[in-house]
């Protein structure tokens, strides 16, 4: 299901560092110019935050949609839904009675139909979790700019409105859940590739979601960037960088709401392991790491 832009929760302003403030002008660059742009990188890197801010920079009615393996190409160009029943009764002429009954299939057009028609800006997150006969209907969209649909009794081709614009994310190939994006697309979109952000964006996130100090949410940024490094010390390359920018965040969240200070080290003695908790089994993070961080850090 398809749920219009300005129906999409912004909770908190987009964070616009430097990092972002660069990948913003390129996004906008490439989409002013028509191109389709695909934001690409693992799990909590901000890629559907950019997106959304990239769409609703643009002005102009937009759509925002979740992929999935069970979409279907009736949740894009549309369907049959249900019937129409028709029936009149003639009875012009008293002995006469005249009875005209009909039943119509009745088409619903998707939402990527009315897209493309009317020139809405389309931000497909998650594009890589969607079916191959789904990535195929956009390669015949930014290959042949039309959107062919096959009816019974009636085939229709709807040529790609001048104004729209598509912009999606994807996973990385390595990813549990991924389809591979198919053959003929990569070189129709734009692809940003995003990794893991800069300590400055970092802490502005974190800051901005959980209105901790900037000091205090520099704490937070610095234990989670040293948890990644020993994460990955640790062979688990396989997995997204984690502990994400969420975890982060909500950390943040629980030491605003407890009055703890990381850079005062007023917190309990059981907060290492709180940290160990959010960060989960992926990470392996012991509590030796967490408590030797916490030692060292003023």
């Amino acid at each position: 299901m398809a749920l219009a832009l300005d129906t999409v929760s912004r909770q908190t302003p987009f964070v616009r560092s430097p990092y972002f403030a660069n990948l913003m002008e390129r996004g906008s660059y490439y989409l002013k110019n028509g191109l389709a742009l695909n934001l690409m990188g693992p799990s909590g890197v901000g890629k559907t935050s950019l997106a959304l801010t990239l769409a609703r920079d643009l002005g102009r009615s937009a759509l925002f949609v979740q992929g999935h393996n069970e979409m279907s190409i009736n949740d894009l160009v549309g369907g049959y839904q249900g019937y129409r029943y028709h029936k009149v009764v003639d009875n012009f002429i008293r002995d006469v009675v005249k009875i005209d009954q009909r039943v119509e299939s009745h088409w619903t057009e998707g939402w990527l139909s009315q897209a493309v028609k009317y020139g809405h800006t389309v931000v497909f997150d998650e594009f890589s979790r969607a079916p191959s006969e789904i990535q195929a209907v956009f390669l015949a969209i930014l290959q042949e700019h039309v959107l062919p649909i096959s009816r019974v009794g009636h085939n229709q081709i709807i040529p790609v409105h001048p104004h729209f614009r598509l912009v999606m994310t994807t996973g990385l190939p390595n990813q549990i859940g991924i389809y591979p994006i198919i053959e003929g697309l990569w070189d129709r979109i734009v692809t940003i590739t995003m990794d893991i952000l800069d300590e400055e964006s970092e802490v502005l996130i974190v800051a901005t979601h959980s209105q901790l100090p900037m000091e205090e949410s520099l704490q937070v940024v610095r234990l989670m960037r040293h948890i990644r490094q020993h994460t990955s010390s640790r062979n688990q390359k396989s997995l997204p960088p984690f502990p994400s920018i969420r975890t982060g965040v909500t950390m943040a969240l629980l030491l605003q709401a407890e009055g703890w200070s990381l850079v005062r080290k007023e917190y309990p003695s059981f907060f290492p392991k709180i940290v160990e908790d959010l960060c989960g089994p992926f990470t392996r993070t012991s509590l030796k790491d967490v408590e030797d961080f916490l030692s060292k850090e003023k």
